[in-house]
């Protein structure tokens, strides 16, 4: 079995003072996610296959996360608590996590396969 131990987690600013000073909260993924998840994950990353902007795209993958961290924060705390800069490579992380998962189980699968084949 793969094990992926790393605990994901997203810090995101909850208020911004004055004089610019930021205020922050960090949300921890669970160190478990069952894989019945994975239906509505699959659903909610074929709609954005299907919307016509990046931001709803974005919005959508947003609701991704807030699922894998089982709703600890809100789609719009998500979005209004990280900077723009850092958008990307935040989202990317944390959707990597679920497809390097799949593909780490399905590269498994598939050399067993393949072993039963060479074995016989």
């Amino acid at each position: 079995m793969t094990k992926n131990n790393k605990l994901m987690s997203i810090e995101l600013v909850t208020n911004v003072k004055d004089n610019g000073e930021v205020e922050t909260k960090t949300f921890y993924r669970p160190s478990f996610t069952p894989l019945s998840k994975m239906e509505i994950i699959d659903k909610k990353i074929q709609g954005i296959e299907k919307v016509k902007s990046d931001f709803e795209a974005m919005k959508q993958t947003a609701e991704v996360i807030v699922y894998l961290y089982n709703n600890q924060f809100t789609v719009e705390e998500l979005l209004d608590g990280i900077d723009i800069a850092k958008s990307g490579k935040i989202f990317e992380e944390n959707i990597g996590y679920i497809m390097q998962g799949i593909e780490s189980e399905n590269e498994t699968n598939e050399q067993k396969a393949n072993l039963e084949k060479v074995t016989k």
